[in-house]
């Protein structure tokens, strides 16, 4: 018999997969009006009327609930969930979870002193903003520095907050749920483009490494689930739904995902002690890959001339040209495509990628707009978010939460090797919610003892 917990712990994770579920259908409704592409269509009004009470609730009581639940399914869709020019439904309930969680802390008079991360990450932010008074392209960099801008207020928000122990809880069902849930959309409605698989209708379709990058928090966060239980069928249910999660990274053939993923499982395989269930379930999700041949194809037969990376080498070749004269303080944050079109004829390119192309690495194209300066204070802000949790020691209930966004960041930062980061929300969110890990130390320490470390402990655990 299933033990009551078991129980409990079943009936979130569907209610989690039950909420995520209305939320993608109204992914998909947005996406079918926004293209005009013949489909069912929400009634939009009445199911506003009737769900207006309980979101109003929820916003004020539960506002990691609800608005930023909803906020954090919708992210992986960002890129066609468009209202007009320049703005998005993502956007817009980014813009409400963010004034619920404000309008919240000010109705409690409370507010959580940031962990180190947020101030590693807020010394980049000036830093780049500061890089603007040089940068040859200045529309463009203001436009980039408002995403960058935007996503900072986000973290400012979350690294504010005063979490409570049962939203943390709800929190992670919600990511696990999102990402179940974004893998079924995915594998239902998606569209195999050059082998490879994308997501959207039109000219607005999902960038297949950007879709990849999503599953990272959920898996990793389904496998700290999975460790932190000893009944069996819960692991069972946990591993089964990292496997299916496992599929869209594989129909999307990225190279730089499926290394993500594979980072992910070392990193767990290393920090905790059921090494064994986590080599059996990479061993699955690894031969999971003997159905999408494209994978490793793309790893061996590389698009780009003289294994490239698909160009990728090209481009880099030119960015490291251009570091050279100006390597300390960068041509200005934003003005990447600007410097690469100025470089361009002056480094031979043994196959031509054209002109205008983003940096496709985060330390090249950091290191081209912000200098050495900026590279450093970036690196260091990856770092200091993954430091700041060693204070969670082994014997604490939150163990397998800190290993999950330890290797989430690890495996998101050599994701990052190969796009551009600065425009995915989700390296941001993996970014902040360990600051929400740290405030949620504050609120469970005021309940019960667990075994962690002040802040300023010196020695790892």
């Amino acid at each position: 018999m299933m033990s009551r917990d078991v129980w409990r712990l079943l009936l979130r994770i569907a209610c989690g997969i039950g909420g995520a579920l209305v939320l993608l259908y109204v992914a998909h409704s947005l996406t079918l009006t926004s293209s005009g592409a013949d489909g069912p269509k929400i009634p939009y009004l009445p199911i506003a009327i009737v769900c207006a009470p309980a979101a109003i609730y929820l916003a004020f009581r539960w506002p990691l609930i609800f608005p930023f639940g909803l906020y954090f399914a919708l992210v992986p869709f960002d890129a066609v969930l468009s209202v007009t020019t320049g703005a998005t439904w993502v956007r817009l309930i980014a813009g409400l979870a963010g004034l619920a969680m404000i309008t919240r802390m000010l109705l409690l008079r409370r507010f959580i002193k940031p962990a180190a991360g947020w101030y590693a990450w807020a010394a980049f932010v000036a830093w780049a903003g500061l890089s603007l008074m040089w940068t040859p392209d200045f529309p463009e960099s203001q436009r980039v520095y408002g995403i960058v801008i935007q996503n900072f207020l986000m973290m400012t928000v979350l690294a504010l907050y005063p979490i409570k122990e049962v939203e943390f809880k709800w929190l992670g069902f919600m990511v696990i749920a999102s990402g179940f849930l974004a893998a079924a959309y995915a594998l239902h409605n998606g569209d195999t483009l050059g082998g490879r698989l994308t997501i959207g209708t039109g000219d607005l379709r999902i960038d297949p490494n950007a879709f990849a990058t999503s599953f990272v928090l959920p898996i990793a966060l389904t496998l700290a689930l999975a460790l932190s239980t000893r009944e069996m069928r819960t692991k069972i249910i946990c591993f089964g739904a990292a496997a299916f999660m496992m599929l869209p990274i594989l129909m999307t053939a990225s190279r730089g995902g499926v290394v993500a993923i594979m980072l992910l499982f070392i990193y767990f395989a290393l920090r905790s002690p059921h090494r064994v269930q986590i080599l059996t379930i990479a061993a699955i999700c690894l031969s999971l890959s003997a159905f999408f041949p494209n994978v490793w194809d793309r790893f061996v037969n590389d698009e780009g001339a003289r294994g490239s990376g698909s160009g990728r080498t090209y481009i880099w070749a030119v960015g490291i040209h251009a570091i050279k004269s100006n390597w300390l303080f960068g041509t200005g944050f934003g003005s990447f495509l600007e410097t690469y079109d100025r470089n361009f004829f002056e480094v031979f390119q043994a196959q031509n990628q054209g002109m205008h192309r983003p940096s496709h690495d985060i330390i090249i194209g950091t290191w081209v707009e912000t200098g050495f300066v900026g590279l450093m204070l970036l690196l260091g802000a990856w770092y200091t978010t993954f430091r700041q949790m060693r204070v969670i020691l082994k014997t604490s209930p939150l163990y397998p939460v800190r290993i999950a966004f330890e290797a989430s960041i690890i495996a998101l930062f050599a994701q990052s090797l190969f796009i551009d980061p600065i425009w995915i929300k989700y390296i941001w969110l993996a970014q902040s919610l360990p600051l929400l890990l740290m405030n949620s130390l504050v609120t469970i320490e005021q309940r019960r003892t667990v075994a962690v470390r002040p802040r300023i402990a010196a020695p790892a655990a």
